[in-house]
């Protein structure tokens, strides 16, 4: 998983999102030599305050704008229900780039 930082109150969150983008795609491209994929998780805002991206729907549009075959959206079902609710149609808009993952 790709973990972006929290960003301080007052920053550019655009800014900060382009970076997040430059950087995932260069990664995604030297893993990809190796067939590793890169996911990529929204955390809810009573966890992760300030956090880059706080919806899975962000998430889903970033997967589209890196544009990479091994990048994905990581569907915690946690922080989703909390912060967009709705899981069933959630589920059927991340169809394709989610990647879902089961902690021990």
């Amino acid at each position: 998983s790709v973990v972006p930082a929290e960003v301080p109150v007052d920053a550019d969150r655009k800014n900060y999102q382009q970076t997040f983008i430059d950087n995932v795609r260069y990664a995604a491209d030297r893993f990809a030599e190796h067939n590793i994929n890169v996911m990529i998780e929204a955390l809810n805002p009573k966890i992760k305050p300030n956090y880059l991206f706080s919806s899975q729907y962000q998430t889903l549009e970033l997967v589209n704008l890196i544009n990479r075959p091994n990048v994905f959206t990581q569907l915690d079902l946690f922080h989703v229900q909390i912060v967009d609710g709705n899981l069933s149609h959630l589920i059927t808009a991340s169809q394709g780039v989610m990647a879902i993952q089961i902690h021990p």
